[in-house]
């Protein structure tokens, strides 16, 4: 009976461990991921391509439909 209440209490620390861990995760790291996601995104919209249109222009959008697609 001892054997398995310290089972149980290995898996109970275990499933707070990872809980900790997960909630850093959320709470921490992945803003910052998502932040500099989003800004390396945002960076890159207005970059003129080798056609001359720029990518967050309509007609750039029309060229690529007609011409790709």
């Amino acid at each position: 009976m001892k054997a398995a209440t310290g089972e149980l209490n290995l898996t109970l620390i275990t499933v707070v461990a990872l809980g900790a861990v997960l909630a850093l995760f959320a709470a921490v790291i992945w803003p910052a991921i998502r932040d500099k996601v989003t800004t390396k995104i945002n960076e890159t919209d207005d970059v003129e391509v080798e056609s001359g249109f720029n990518t967050n222009d309509v007609e750039f959008t029309k060229y690529i439909e007609t011409e790709l697609f």
